[in-house]
């Protein structure tokens, strides 16, 4: 399920006119701009700290209202898996990265189910950081899961009803009472 920037679309990394250090307007007006995204979306630098996260993503990753930028991801989510570590670096190495379904089990022991797309931005030609755009499918998974939980509930009752029919002889006719209209039952 997951796709890089080889998977036959056109993919462009965002680019940032010169050192973010060098150019604090730029970095706030774009930290603007994330901060009041309404999707989860969050800007890293190479050591995959934050320069700004929006208010969304705040909200479903329980952030709350604590200020992040600065901040390493990975001292806010120590349960981060090893295999989104290494997806991480390979979009800090440049790579288009994403997954539409993807497990995240939370420190809490709760489970998220994520989608999410990894890219690198650049300052100069050079990978500046990654940015994250996330979204939680939890909510959908469940339901899913419950889909198949009642077919496979239907289908098992479908299964006992048929072994059943099946193993009435011949001739013998079931009546289990019925009602015609008039309220008279037969």
């Amino acid at each position: 399920k997951m796709g890089t920037a080889d998977d036959g679309q056109t993919h462009t990394m965002n680019k940032l006119p010169t050192s973010a250090a060098d150019r604090p307007d730029v970095v706030r007006q774009l930290s603007s701009v994330i901060e009041n995204a309404p999707v989860e979306i969050a800007l890293f630098d190479r050591e995959m700290r934050y320069i700004a996260a929006s208010h969304r993503w705040r909200l479903v990753y329980k952030i709350g209202d604590q200020d992040v930028v600065g901040r390493s991801h990975y001292d806010l989510f120590p349960e981060i898996p090893d295999r989104w570590k290494l997806i991480h670096r390979r979009g800090l190495a440049g790579e288009v990265l994403k997954c539409d379904e993807d497990r995240f089990e939370r420190a809490d022991g709760t489970v998220q189910w994520m989608r999410w797309e990894v890219q690198p931005w650049l300052v100069e030609d050079a990978v500046g950081g990654i940015v994250i755009f996330a979204e939680d499918i939890t909510d959908r998974k469940r339901a899913e899961e419950e889909r198949e939980r009642l077919l496979a509930d239907v289908r098992e009752k479908a299964g006992e009803l048929e072994a059943i029919i099946s193993s009435i002889p011949d001739g013998v006719v079931i009546y289990a009472g019925a009602t015609i209209l008039g309220g008279d039952t037969v």
